[in-house]
């Protein structure tokens, strides 16, 4: 085990002795932790401008302005100038504006009263609308030599999570230490210290599906994925290539690119079942030398393709589309050991770890399908 040269930046005492364990992705086996593998221990860094570092991380999000708003009363018919939004701060004059069939050119905005002032027909047939129809942006034509408009900015947000702290004690009696485990040539001490690793792993990748983020007295706890992937996409019943082409949808429409789609095995299973030869819809292996029938490791959408990710720690009514390159994983503490004081006749120590999960465009990059029955 290295032995660290420089203190950890860490919420621990650095006065402790911490030994980083090395080799921890080599103990544990990609399909416990699939999750972990791909999007990896500490990518949060190298994906994300934290603002802070340390037992609470935060990242600055930011969106293009909005391109579409409704109407907040009825046209009654087909000559008014005059048309109430629900957020005139959406608009400025030279933008033109598409309701239904009829497209319109905005001339003046008050934001105050959220009234534009239209040139109704500017292409297409003016005609009356109902309260709540949807008001796309959809081009501008400014007037030469104008004075400049201003349209309402967006904030930027700063989405949050907390580490969350990961820790199994260890201890062995003196006379346990003194015999050889058959099967363990490092030791029974260093077989226990390795062993840990994997079973605390995969604890923090039961908390990716499941974590809820809290900074209450006197816990503190990561949130995992369904705190940030707020936009869903409901299966009703068994997953089907539709429901799956409409969460890619989504994604397509937030402006991500989605890669992969995480499920349980059964859902996985069920996903296989709509396989019958057609290699249109899905991506089946290629390994010849694999016996029986080739298993599906990819769906084809209108949207992209993602390679199936089969969990089995991802609950049986869910599933996520995810974009990785909007996921990263945060490490405050890697994967660490140390000798505790020794009391009677045993030997102590703990192995600790603390970490966190960083997601941006959780409310339109991604999709989590809920409702799925298998």
């Amino acid at each position: 085990m290295a032995v660290l040269d420089q203190p950890l930046k860490t919420t621990f005492d650095n006065e402790i002795d911490w030994r980083i364990i090395p080799d921890y992705i080599d103990m544990q086996e990609y399909r416990d932790v699939p999750l972990q593998m791909i999007l990896g221990l500490d990518s949060a860094r190298s994906k994300f401008s934290l603002m802070r570092d340390g037992y609470k991380i935060e990242w600055i999000e930011d969106e293009l302005n909005a391109n579409a708003d409704q109407l907040a009363a009825a046209i009654a018919d087909d000559s008014a100038t005059s048309i109430t939004v629900d957020d005139g701060s959406k608009f400025q004059p030279g933008h033109i504006i598409l309701i239904e069939s009829e497209y319109l050119w905005v001339s003046a905005v008050n934001t105050t009263t959220n009234v534009l002032t239209v040139t109704r027909g500017f292409s297409g047939t003016a005609a009356s609308h109902a309260d709540n129809t949807a008001v796309y942006i959809r081009g501008m034509a400014r007037l030469e030599g104008d004075d400049a408009d201003y349209i309402g900015r967006r904030e930027t947000t700063q989405p949050y999570n907390y580490t969350s702290i990961f820790q199994q004690g260890l201890s062995m009696s003196r006379t346990k230490m003194q015999t050889d485990s058959h099967g363990q040539p490092m030791g029974a001490w260093q077989y226990q210290v390795d062993k840990a690793v994997p079973e605390l792993m995969r604890m923090l990748e039961f908390q990716l599906f499941h974590g809820a983020r809290k900074a209450d007295t006197p816990v503190r706890s990561m949130g995992g994925l369904p705190t940030f992937v707020t936009q869903t996409q409901a299966a009703g019943g068994a997953i089907t290539k539709a429901t799956i082409d409409a969460a890619m949808q989504k994604c397509f429409e937030g402006g991500s690119n989605p890669s992969v789609f995480v499920c349980n095995h059964e859902v996985a299973g069920d996903i296989y079942k709509l396989y019958d030869g057609n290699t249109s819809l899905l991506r089946v292996g290629t390994d010849e030398n694999k016996q029986g029938l080739p298993e599906v490791t990819g769906i084809y959408t209108q949207f992209g393709e993602v390679a199936i990710v089969m969990d089995k720690w991802c609950p049986t009514s869910d599933a996520y589309i995810l974009d990785p390159s909007r996921i990263g994983l945060y490490t405050l503490h890697p994967w660490s050991w140390a000798e505790l004081a020794k009391s009677g006749d045993s030997r102590k120590a703990e192995v600790v770890g603390e970490f966190s999960l960083a997601v941006s465009k959780g409310a339109s990059g991604h999709t989590r399908i809920t409702g799925i029955t298998t």
